[in-house]
């Protein structure tokens, strides 16, 4: 090793390193805990939890580190490298609010929500339904000033065919859809009737989640902890309650969102917006318009409309 005077050899001052890793569900599945069934045994991130009561068997009924190494060697044989990392354990993993909340709970209840308060609407079809909810969206857009605008509002864009409600949305919108969300709801659900209730009590405590991280608020883990189970207490209620399959269906990311609301950490310190901007932009940088497709290609378009989106720097002469 160097040292800053450049001595071959010489120790460095340094105490430990920091390592950061991204990775999607499915890769936490498939590459760092290499099995999913071992999955669906300990940490049940993809079981579809419907008990999100504050004294669930699964909050207390937990394995350790130890205890899941053993499990995956058990059932896969093999450990995956990154636990041969000094310090790296299970608990340094954590859930990123990005992916679970705003592109998952909230995209997938708000998606049932929009549907519920179209329908409530005086027109006919549905898509004109849609159109009416769109423009009440846009002129809440222009009174609130809001930046993080869809930019437009579809039948289509609240349920693809086959599949269940989500609106198809990145995550700043999402996440700016949350008030709107709830202002229409407390406007047409009413109190009266015991499913739109139900939607509307959701909506009211997913807002509760929200404005507990809020940057001009003081932070609370209990307001968040208790706020995440009662949204998913109406959520699964709200499921069971009709015979459509596809109707607000649960998925395995309210399992990871009851998980994160409920460790007593600020997820904003480790959530990933600013990464996942940043990967946005490599992206756009990358894009081709034809030609055969390398990794050096594909790094040299990177490096090069990087390069040219930066500032030239300007040599000025010494000065005498």
């Amino acid at each position: 090793m160097h040292s800053a005077s450049g001595a071959l050899g010489s120790l460095l001052h340094a105490g430990g390193s920091f390592i950061v890793l991204y990775c999607t569900g499915m890769l936490l599945c498939r590459s760092i805990l290499l099995h999913v069934y071992m999955l669906r045994q300990t940490w049940c991130i993809l079981i579809q939890v419907r008990d999100c009561s504050f004294n669930a068997a699964w909050r207390s009924d937990r394995l350790g580190h130890w205890d899941l190494v053993g499990r995956i060697l058990e059932q896969k044989g093999v450990l995956n490298p990154i636990f041969a990392v000094p310090w790296v354990d299970s608990a340094c993993f954590k859930i990123d609010w990005l992916h679970c909340c705003d592109l998952g709970v909230a995209a997938d209840y708000m998606g049932n929500l929009f549907l519920m308060l179209a329908r409530k609407l005086p027109t006919r079809p549905l898509s004109q339904q849609v159109q009416m909810l769109w423009e009440k969206m846009l002129l809440w857009y222009t009174q609130k000033k809001v930046e993080d605008r869809l930019p437009q509002l579809l039948a289509s864009t609240l349920q693809q065919p086959g599949k269940a409600p989500k609106l198809r949305a990145s995550a700043a919108q999402v996440r700016a859809l949350v008030p709107f969300a709830l202002e229409c709801a407390q406007e047409l659900l009413s109190a009266d009737d015991p499913v739109e209730a139900a939607a509307r009590t959701g909506m009211h405590h997913l807002n509760q989640c929200y404005m507990s991280l809020d940057s001009s608020s003081a932070f609370s883990s209990h307001v968040l902890r208790d706020s995440s189970v009662r949204f998913a207490q109406q959520y699964v209620a709200l499921e069971s309650w009709f015979p459509d399959p596809m109707a607000w269906r649960i998925k395995p990311k309210l399992h990871l969102f009851l998980e994160l609301a409920s460790e007593g950490s600020r997820p904003s310190m480790f959530w990933n917006y600013r990464d996942e901007d940043w990967g946005g932009s490599v992206a756009r940088f990358a894009r081709r318009r034809g030609g055969k497709y390398t990794l050096a290609r594909f790094s040299a378009n990177v490096l090069h409309r990087f390069r040219v989106q930066q500032p030239v720097v300007r040599m000025l002469p010494a000065l005498q």
